[in-house]
């Protein structure tokens, strides 16, 4: 049985932690799979098979020492920061970039080229963005693999409440501050609508405060992480789904949010994604436009024949990034 090492700077909550966790357990009937942490012990947040060996590392030369006697038939990086590093074993194993987030800023797009020169395979999840890179590096291998579900619920949710939902880390990058400010709009017209707002971060306390200076504590409130359960009682009871960054519309939680039903309405400047096709399931709102965004999810709130329909067709969508089909993408590439 061969062995595959993926590498990661944390398994703690994420969307990229929840997609080695979710990978790992997909391969561990075929392979022997290790995950290896640059980092303190820590909590790993989602569930793992018990078959997973999990291996913490506090330093590089710590992971080197190990790796020169005990180096996998195939290591999977997974972030920028480790690509480089890893790309060093290219000579001994069969080495994946894996990289399942979205590089539209040119530093973010040299960053990752820059990291990977050494390794002769990229994985990304936006088709569009390995499209393109396959012009840059036309002698690399770019695969377009997407994120996957672990889990699918058997029928999508119906109701009629009024709550929103969003995730994302509190950090600057996921603009939560201007989904507060959409709902400030939006509750001029509609002042019973309640955004639940999904994770920590460093702007944990300054976007509390702008909740309290706004007097939105009835509308708006923020959770640190929570359980699976609570997550998916959450999801289970909204209505919309709202994403505040461009970085997120390929992310594993908008897939969860749709496999409930739930339209998502999003700030970007495409037209189209892979995921959310605009005006079919969810909205995608351009230019940040906060008024625009507060529009449209009036709408969709106070017609739910509409919100229906763009909910029936947002499950529709995500049935094919189920794990086992995605289990099948990866084993043609590895």
């Amino acid at each position: 049985m061969k062995t595959i090492q993926f590498f990661s700077e944390s398994l703690n909550y994420g969307g990229r932690e929840k997609s080695i966790v979710m990978l790992a357990n997909a391969l561990i009937d075929i392979f022997h799979v290790e995950i290896i942490v640059l980092s303190q012990k820590e909590i790993i947040a989602y569930p793992l098979n018990k078959k997973v060996v999990i291996r913490f590392f506090a330093k590089k030369g710590q992971m080197a020492a190990f790796l020169a006697e005990n180096a996998a038939d195939i290591l999977i990086s997974t972030t920028p920061s480790l690509h480089k590093y890893i790309g060093n074993w290219v000579k001994r194993c069969d080495v994946i970039a894996w990289d399942n987030q979205n590089y539209y800023s040119k530093f973010n797009e040299w960053r990752l080229l820059n990291s990977i020169k050494k390794i002769p395979k990229l994985v990304l999840a936006n088709a569009d963005l390995t499209a393109r890179f396959q012009k840059i590096y036309s002698r690399k291998e770019i695969i377009y693999i997407p994120n996957a579900l672990e889990y699918i619920p058997e029928n999508r949710v119906s109701n009629d409440t009024l709550n929103i939902l969003a995730v994302g880390k509190l950090v600057r990058e996921k603009g939560i501050r201007d989904l507060i400010d959409v709902m400030e709009i939006l509750l001029q017209k509609q002042s019973d609508v309640v955004l639940n707002i999904i994770g920590d971060g460093p702007l944990k306390r300054q976007l509390t405060n702008a909740i309290k200076e706004k007097h939105l504590e009835k509308n708006i409130t923020i959770y640190s992480y929570i359980s699976e359960d609570e997550y998916h009682k959450l999801l289970r009871t909204s209505s919309i789904f709202l994403i505040g960054s461009q970085d997120d519309i390929f992310s594993i939680s908008l897939l969860e949010a749709m496999s409930y039903g739930l339209p998502c309405v999003a700030f970007s400047d495409q037209e189209q994604t892979d995921i959310i096709k605009n005006e079919l399931n969810g909205y995608l709102i351009p230019n940040r436009n906060k008024a625009l965004m507060a529009k449209k999810i009036e709408k969709l709130l106070n017609d739910r024949t509409l919100l229906d329909e763009l909910g029936s067709c947002a499950r529709e969508t995500i049935m094919n990034y189920d794990i086992k089909i995605i289990k099948g993408e990866w084993l043609k590439n590895i």
